[in-house]
């Protein structure tokens, strides 16, 4: 209890120090960042992540996840003893990842504390999952993830990035995940990108004018920054107009964001995707 009561007060971030190690030994031998961000040493201690899901392998604790990966947040009443002969309720599972590491506190009022994933390492662990979960349960093809990314970084081709997407969707269009509408499909973009280690994936990047919903930085390659503005259409509401008014509303996000001196001196590339259901039905690059 007195770890969470210093979390609670604490206002310096945390840092796992193995992690720290590694980086800057890294750094020390050659003179640069490591290209694979992950110490291979500290892998086994994440797949906890993976068996305790597997363990508590309902729906409810797929939905905790997918929560996690849309909003990066999640509020709960935390735990403090478990009970190994009840079923876990869904403050408990929350409250078990906060214990081992995999979400730390946001904010807290009164009973109620808002956790958030601790750093970009816990988001790929996330991911990783979820790549696994849709492979396992819907027999999702990710052999390609990791290419259709590096067609967009050197061949400004997002064709198979886009039907990655689609693939993804139609495999959750199924009523265990009904309501996911955009967030869903920026999960699904997310996913496939966090497969390749030579983009860092940035989610609702904060610009001067706003947030772009995806930006892919070359990593320790060269190549385009691409970036993505999502918007989806529900099938029902789907016609000539709805579409056009989506389209115009993202081409000036887009046009404002490539403005942004964040992407000063950079060759960037801005493109449009607007879903409806599993299809993509605009896709367009914005100059």
């Amino acid at each position: 209890m007195m770890a969470i009561v210093l979390q609670r007060k604490k206002k310096e971030c945390l840092f796992n120090p193995n992690m720290v190690f590694y980086y800057f030994d890294q750094r020390q031998i050659y003179h640069e960042a490591p290209i694979d961000m992950i110490d291979s040493n500290m892998l086994s201690d994440y797949n906890k992540l993976e068996s305790l899901l597997m363990i508590n392998s309902d729906q409810k604790h797929k939905d905790i996840l997918l929560e996690i990966l849309s909003k990066e947040k999640i509020t709960c009443e935390l735990t403090t003893s478990f009970c190994l002969d009840v079923a876990f309720t869904r403050d408990d599972f929350i409250s078990l990842l906060y214990y081992l590491g995999y979400l730390t506190i946001h904010s807290v009022y009164r009973d109620m504390i808002e956790f958030t994933v601790p750093n970009t390492f816990i988001k790929k662990i996330y991911f990783d999952y979820f790549r696994k979960m849709i492979q396992l349960d819907f027999h999702v093809n990710t052999s390609n993830y990791a290419e259709s990314i590096n067609r967009i970084i050197d061949q400004k081709d997002n064709s198979l990035f886009v039907s990655n997407i689609e693939g993804i969707l139609k495999s959750l269009d199924n009523r265990d995940f009904r309501g996911f509408s955009e967030s869903k499909v920026k999960i699904a973009a997310a996913a496939i990108a966090q497969s390749n280690k030579y983009v860092l994936l940035k989610s609702e990047y904060p610009v001067e004018e706003g947030y772009v919903d995806i930006v892919l930085f070359p990593y320790h390659t060269q190549g385009i920054t691409a970036l993505f503005e999502l918007k989806y259409i529900k099938k029902e509401n789907l016609n000539q107009a709805t579409l056009e008014e989506k389209r115009k509303e993202a081409y000036l996000q887009l046009k404002k964001y490539g403005e942004a001196k964040e992407f000063a001196n950079q060759d960037i590339v801005k493109w449009i995707l607007i879903f409806s259901k599993d299809e993509c039905v605009c896709n367009e690059i914005v100059d």
